[in-house]
């Protein structure tokens, strides 16, 4: 007999051990996908199909409270088909038994939940849970930000399920998922902030461009002699407000590209290109603007380089943007070239200055968003840092990608490469 009670002992022992191991391999299992960035849906999932060697369930739901003070299921899940308290399911915190459960931050074991709904028979969650077929529940609020934020709830169709050696088990996992529930509120955050900052700055820059276009007509009107004759120092007025305005005009139009950008609505035309007679007429449009400072803008073509498909108005963009940055940075008497060379199955086109050149410590964020570098423009141009940033944006839209070599003192090469015939 005492050796029975030994023997009952013993395992009783190895059970304990062997079910600790067991949680804290499933703990490490866990804690490996959300170190491997899975999504709040995808660390449930997972949870839900692992978890059942420690903690017992037939149903899982996650819900989250607003900044109404609505409770609202974010995530469900059951063994059985009729999930009547599913995702998308709302109701008010305050006044529920919940809000007092949210504050505590103490987990809740209902091990009867007919019993409870008699004492609470306004609680229409938990009557619809009932008609699920549920019996018992561990209810646990998560913290996340230092503050509450929801509840996550184990349930199932037995009776007296739940008991405190649980609610360890359960507030463990519950401290877990709120590492995840934190980095989805806090990249929510970001992706609402991101898209006010798009919005903003889209209908900024289209209530500024059209007044700027209207300043730019007048200011043309005055400079053609349209409005009648104007004295040599009204011309110089006028001139240096034209370019003001130009500038200012060529700023906007960048700010209306990236948020066409960022918002995802940009759609590229793409078709066939002569790249010969394409960056033929691109060299000759810039030699235009560099000639103001006494620069040459030359073209070397690969041979092999025939034809390609790309969106001709947002690649002209992408080589005018870097043949303008690289014309800002040179000084008179020096040489640009625009090379275009066939590498594969790809086209890389560079734009090579003999300019100041670029510390090397700047040139990795160069492609941001109004980042700009200490060498001083030679002419002392003017600039928002946009440039460079949409040239990475339209690059990559059309499955590229853009580089820089520079060394100061000796100049500045920025490329980009892309297919040369990419699906429509």
């Amino acid at each position: 007999m005492v050796n029975d009670d030994v023997k009952q002992h013993a395992k009783a022992i190895k059970n304990i051990k062997h079910s600790e191991v067991s949680e804290a391999e499933k703990f490490m299992e866990i804690s490996d996908k959300i170190n491997e960035g899975m999504l709040v849906e995808e660390v449930l999932d997972y949870a839900y199909d692992s978890m059942r060697s420690i903690i017992e369930y037939d149903r899982m739901c996650f819900a989250l409270v607003d900044d109404m003070k609505i409770v609202r299921a974010m995530w469900a899940n059951s063994n059985y088909d009729e999930i009547k308290l599913n995702k998308g399911y709302e109701a008010p915190l305050e006044g529920s038994t919940l809000e007092k459960l949210l504050d505590s931050k103490v987990p809740r074991i209902i091990n009867n939940l007919e019993e409870y709904t008699k004492e609470h028979p306004g609680s229409e969650s938990t009557q619809l849970i009932i008609e699920e077929g549920i019996m018992s529940s561990l209810t646990c609020p998560l913290v996340a930000l230092g503050k509450p934020v929801g509840f996550l709830f184990f349930s199932s169709t037995k009776p007296g399920t739940y008991r405190d050696a649980h609610v360890e088990i359960f507030m463990r996992f519950a401290k877990q998922f709120s590492m995840v529930v934190e980095k989805s509120m806090l990249y929510q955050s970001e992706l609402e902030a991101n898209d006010l900052k798009n919005k903003f700055l889209g209908i900024t820059a289209h209530d500024l461009r059209n007044p700027l276009a209207v300043v730019q007509g007048y200011l043309e009107c005055f400079l053609d002699g349209i409005v009648g004759d104007v004295t040599e120092e009204q011309r110089d007025i006028f001139v240096k407000m034209f370019e003001v305005s130009k500038r200012m005009l060529t700023m906007v139009n960048n700010l209306l590209d990236i948020s066409a950008i960022e918002a995802g609505t940009i759609t590229l035309d793409k078709k066939d290109v002569d790249i010969k007679e394409y960056l033929g007429n691109l060299q000759e449009y810039n030699n235009l603007i560099a000639k103001k400072k006494d620069i040459a803008i030359e073209l070397k073509l690969d041979s092999q380089l025939k034809n390609a498909k790309l969106d001709t108005d947002a690649i002209s963009q992408v080589i005018n943007n870097l043949v303008t940055n690289a014309i800002k940075f040179s000084t008179k008497n020096t040489t640009i070239t625009i090379e275009a060379k066939k590498i594969g199955e790809k086209m890389q086109i560079a734009v090579i200055d003999q300019g100041q050149g670029i510390p090397e410590d700047e040139q990795g964020g160069l492609f941001g968003y109004f980042n700009k570098t200490t060498v001083k423009a030679t002419n002392n141009e003017a600039g928002a840092g946009l440039g460079l940033a949409i040239v990475k944006k339209m690059v990559e839209a059309h499955g590229g990608k853009v580089s820089i070599e520079s060394k100061v003192g000796e100049g500045s090469t920025f490329s980009f490469e892309i297919p040369l015939f990419i699906e429509q």
